[in-house]
């Protein structure tokens, strides 16, 4: 969100202030927090601290995803010819403002349980030196090093990657927005295995996202630390919790791009115009010509599944 939407007045905004108001409101109320999560003040220290040297691991490495690479296919075709416009510096600002939104986070959390464990100096030391040095690492892993307002990750990336994060962007708001949570889950990789049954093809979207395997490890060990750090809360809440975002993104569906072309050229022409992997299917019907769908003609390439993805008729 930008200053200026912010400041627009719309309801996006007005419950970002709500939001960012009850938030602050609870560092008024630590003693009713110690009570609520029955914390014995002064103890579990190194709990507290390892807690948040995890969770501030998990949050960093989630910078090195990239997901800033994005940008509207329309604003690449049109606003190109305009001279104002400055693509690396548009990225280059979306690098910051997410980088400034994670350490604003850790650090808000890292306080709010430090004053409500009351931990000792050297905690609020560790604490800071993981959360600062942490982000002084992470920044130029995913972005690289050179002009702030014109970071080397947003001057060379192309249009094709950028394109490619503008769908992936266009995606999980159409989840989210409808509430759709199989659209939010992630892509696989390439994979070769050939899926002779469902237990194959469970298999391969497994393979396919095994790039989560550290974050699932990483969920394991902030279930295991976050027992002592929230005494109050049921062990089963917090382990099922974890395991459930742990083991989400590899029960995903395989998906592929969607991607369908028009027959064009009769019945005989049964290529695609695009990739070469895909093929394009067609077979007669009583409407408006043949029947298409886009079916890969290697089902195991890119995690996909055999199972048409999109139909239409063409015309």
């Amino acid at each position: 969100m930008t200053l200026r939407k912010l400041l627009s007045g719309d309801t996006t905004a007005l419950l970002a202030v709500f939001a960012a108001g009850w938030l602050f409101s609870a560092f008024y109320r630590i003693e009713w927090w110690r009570e609520l999560v029955e914390v014995d003040v002064g103890t579990h220290a190194a709990a507290v601290v390892t807690f948040c040297c995890v969770v501030a691991v998990a949050v960093w490495s989630s910078l090195l995803r990239r997901r800033f690479l994005w940008a509207d296919p329309a604003e690449l075709t049109w606003r190109g010819f305009v001279g104002r416009h400055d693509r690396a510096l548009a990225i280059s600002g979306r690098v910051w403002l997410g980088w400034l939104a994670r350490l604003a986070g850790l650090a808000y959390a890292g306080t709010f349980l430090g004053m409500v464990w009351q931990v000792p100096s050297w905690a609020w030391q560790a604490m800071a030196a993981v959360v600062v040095l942490g982000g002084l690492s992470s920044l130029p892993m995913a972005a690289g090093v050179g002009t702030p307002w014109r970071l080397p990750v947003a001057a060379r990336t192309g249009r094709e990657r950028l394109v490619e994060g503008w769908h992936e962007r266009v995606v999980r708001a159409v989840g989210v927005t409808f509430m759709d949570p199989g659209m939010l889950f992630p892509p696989a990789n390439p994979v070769r295995m050939r899926m002779r049954s469902v237990w194959s093809f469970v298999a391969a979207g497994v393979v396919g996202r095994a790039r989560f395997v550290p974050a699932a490890a990483g969920l394991a060990v902030v279930a295991a630390l976050a027992r002592p750090v929230l005494p109050a809360a049921p062990e089963v809440v917090l382990a099922g919790g974890c395991a459930f975002v742990a083991l989400v993104p590899f029960g995903a569906v395989p998906r592929g791009s969607g991607v369908h072309r028009g027959c064009g050229g009769g019945w005989t022409n049964r290529t695609s115009c695009c990739a070469p992997a895909h093929s394009l299917r067609c077979w007669p019907s009583q409407q408006r010509g043949p029947h298409c769908s886009y079916w890969p003609s290697r089902p195991w390439a890119a995690g996909r599944s055999g199972i048409p993805l999109c139909c239409r008729w063409c015309p």
